[in-house]
């Protein structure tokens, strides 16, 4: 902090005096210092982020990527897996800020949160899909059929994401959909989108510059429709384009259907089963080659769906990286990601999502300018350095509004109560140490008596084969004797 204002003070000179003086006295002069100072807000501030959901993305999206924006501005950053790693309390107590990912409340967590707020440091909750409310699961399709136990532990994991959200200090989703669903719970929200990693990018980089460059294909030559499922879940939201793409499968001969994840896919499609393609889900990293194996991406949600509502853009993104033009229905991301007819089309039902798919079927030339003005829009709004101002500006806001709390804090008070939660959670990993290791003694006793008894079961078999065979044997002697 008292480095601050010298390296302020030098940026200044250094520019008054290798800047001409009708730019080092003009406005852009000072919008760049001030650029110079929000930049500089979290100088040795360092940011602790804890994924609770690292599959299918989720973790590199919203921590991992999260972490090559940070570095551009060199603030320092760990990422923690909550079930590959564990939480070390005393580690993540250590940090200026904390985001927690789609993290589950328990003692833990509330101590964590309760040891950063006495001592002034922000804590938020971070996810990128709908998972605190509870009251909205029925919209949630893949459940609906989930036997009475298993929607009982789904219940109370939304209802603890819930309850991490509201002990949290504020929330950072990736839709503005999804931060009124926070704020309809009494709780701030920032809106901060995914952005792609740098890996992502690399790898989609050569693909895209062959297809760009690659002579434009005849207008019947093969065209591959490619869907990609990252979970089991959106098979409602792939008949929201099934329609449309039946027709298209029926009066096209040269289209071809490529689906890559989990999807049951309708009956109705048999008939065009040696068109269709299917593979398994892939690595994130391994997903630019994929797409970049299709000349149109599909991106269909149900607009009627909270759930649908709040998912980010990403599948726009990731086609973007290979230069693929997508077609999407028009929740507020992809109306934020796309215009219309330009780096992309938005279809609202199946008349557009026809109308768009037979424009682009038809039209290669019409494909590969829309997949270049996707692109280039990807690198101008989704890379790692597109995004990091806008996580920057808002983890900046929160530590500086803490900074009273931070001035006004006890070290001895923290410390202290440090000590007591701290022996309250000994106490409790003992006991839960204590019910494992009971429940270990159970599991042994219980497979010492299975042991006994299959014991006991293939003694008595033996014993009636020789009961039947004794029998068999009278039998044979009695006929023998009659004979």
């Amino acid at each position: 902090d008292a480095l601050a204002p010298r390296l302020d003070a030098t940026l200044q000179q250094i520019i008054a005096s290798h800047a001409p003086r009708d730019v080092a006295a003009s406005p852009d002069h000072a919008a760049l210092l001030d650029q110079w100072r929000a930049d500089r807000r979290l100088d040795g501030r360092a940011i602790f982020m804890l994924t609770g959901c690292d599959i299918a993305g989720a973790g590199a999206y919203r921590c991992r990527h999260r972490q090559e924006q940070l570095d551009l501005h060199e603030v320092r950053s760990t990422v923690v897996s909550q079930y590959d790693d564990g939480v070390s309390l005393s580690a993540a107590i250590t940090f200026d800020l904390g985001i927690l990912h789609r993290v589950a409340y328990d003692q833990v967590i509330g101590a964590y949160i309760d040891l950063m707020r006495r001592m002034g440091r922000p804590v938020l909750f971070d996810t990128d899909d709908l998972v605190f409310r509870p009251e909205l699961i029925g919209y949630v399709h893949a459940i609906r059929d989930w036997p009475a136990a298993e929607l009982a532990i789904y219940r109370d994991g939304v209802e603890r994401y819930q309850r991490t959200l509201l002990a949290c200090d504020a929330a950072i989703v990736s839709t503005e959909s999804l931060a009124q669903q926070v704020r309809a719970l009494g709780q701030r929200a920032f809106v901060v989108r995914n952005a792609l990693g740098w890996q992502q990018i690399e790898r989609g980089a050569p693909l895209a510059d062959e297809r760009l460059q690659r002579p434009l294909p005849a207008a019947d030559a093969p065209v591959v429709i490619g869907y990609f499922s990252g979970s089991a879940t959106h098979d409602h939201d792939f008949q929201q384009a099934a329609p449309a793409l039946r027709q298209i499968l029926a009066e096209s001969p040269h289209t071809r259907l490529r689906i890559v994840g989990p999807l049951e896919l309708d009956p109705s499609f048999a008939s065009f089963a040696e068109r269709i393609e299917r593979r398994d889900l892939v690595p994130l990293a391994d997903l630019p080659a994929e797409i970049a194996a299709v000349d149109i991406a599909l991106a269909p949600l149900e607009l009627d769906n909270p759930y649908c509502q709040a998912k980010s853009e990403v599948k726009y993104m990731e086609a973007a990286t290979v230069a693929v033009p997508i077609v999407a229905s028009p929740t507020e991301a992809f109306c934020y990601a796309i215009r219309d007819g330009d780096n992309g089309m938005l279809a609202r039902d199946t008349a557009a999502w026809l109308a768009a798919l037979r424009a682009l079927v038809a039209d290669p030339a019409r494909r590969r300018a829309m997949g270049a003005a996707a692109r280039a829009d990807m690198l101008e709004r989704y890379t790692p350095a597109a995004r990091s101002r806008q996580l920057l500006d808002v983890l900046a806001q929160l530590w500086e509004e803490y900074e009273p709390a931070r001035r006004s804090a006890s070290f001895n008070d923290v410390f202290l109560h440090s000590l007591d939660r701290l022996q309250e959670l000994a106490i409790l990993q003992e006991q839960t140490a204590a019910a494992r290791r009971e429940a270990e003694r159970t599991a042994s006793r219980l497979e010492e008596q299975l042991a006994v008894s299959r014991g006991e079961v293939e003694a008595l078999r033996q014993l009636l084969d020789q009961i039947a065979r004794g029998r068999v044997m009278r039998l044979l002697n009695a006929l023998t004797r009659r004979h």
